[in-house]
């Protein structure tokens, strides 16, 4: 009998394994955490680098849409927050551990040029494992208020380290 009941909730635990559903790589109510370097230029004679982290949501009602908080820095040893920077994310799972994404940000800096800019482009994830991928992104970032108004745009790229729970 306590054989009998032993193999019975086996059975029972196994075929509740067996009735999931295999996870997606993209999923609605998920949070991502990045880890990532840039580089913004004007020209290619002249290039700045930084890097810096930022935290995702992608809402749970609207499995597309995403929004997020980020920040970085020029230097190590910088200020703890030299910018912050609010974003609206659109993305498109293409098959798989694939997906494309659109975004669009504002950044307010807090040092040195004291001012808002504003940035839109494409980007590109590879998830390698279900929480972990790696993501490049291209776009242009427009001064929009501070000393350098309207006088500096800026191309941008990036790549980094995307982790999900």
């Amino acid at each position: 009998m306590k054989t009998i009941v032993t193999l019975i909730l086996a059975a029972v635990c196994l075929s509740a394994f067996a009735a999931d559903e295999p996870k997606k790589a993209f999923n609605a109510g998920e949070f991502q955490g990045d880890i990532f370097g840039a580089v913004a230029t004007k020209d290619l004679d002249t290039a700045r680098g930084h890097y810096g982290f930022g935290v995702s949501y992608y809402l749970p009602w609207i499995e597309s849409l995403g929004v997020g908080v980020r920040t970085s820095f020029d230097e190590l040893g910088g200020h703890t927050f030299e910018n912050i920077t609010p974003r609206v994310l659109w993305r498109v799972p293409v098959g798989g551990k694939h997906a494309l994404y659109a975004f669009a940000q504002a950044t307010r800096t807090f040092h040195d040029d004291t001012g808002w800019s504003t940035a839109a482009g494409p980007g590109y994830e590879y998830r390698t494992f279900q929480h972990v991928g790696f993501y490049g992104e291209i776009s242009m970032l427009k001064d929009i208020a501070g000393p350098n108004r309207s006088t500096d745009t800026f191309g941008v790229g990036e790549v980094g380290l995307r982790l999900t729970w």
